[in-house]
């Protein structure tokens, strides 16, 4: 399993996006823009954790229209797992 690195400006939780992964392409922003901005470079990162039943849903659709995957799942949920893809999850990396 390799070792993923999370963009520096990532707020610590379940959800991040992947360093030099995002494309710009706006997708998972408009998905979830309560939970994510972009920095200076125009790469998204998670500035809040998803807290209640709607943020969590917007977050597994921000990973879920993720054109490189680069918007990731990290922790084992189950009730989580059952609606992602497996290649957002980093279990199963």
């Amino acid at each position: 399993m390799s070792k993923r690195i999370r963009h520096k400006l990532n707020v610590d939780g379940d959800f991040y996006v992947e360093d030099q992964m995002c494309i710009c392409c706006d997708a998972a922003p408009s998905e979830a823009p309560d939970l994510l901005k972009y920095d200076e470079n125009i790469h998204c990162y998670f500035h809040k954790q998803p807290e209640t039943e709607e943020e969590i849903l917007q977050a597994i659709n921000a990973c879920l229209v993720s054109e490189t995957c680069a918007v990731r799942y990290a922790e084992n949920n189950p009730e989580i797992l059952k609606r992602m893809d497996k290649t957002c999850c980093d279990i199963y990396d």
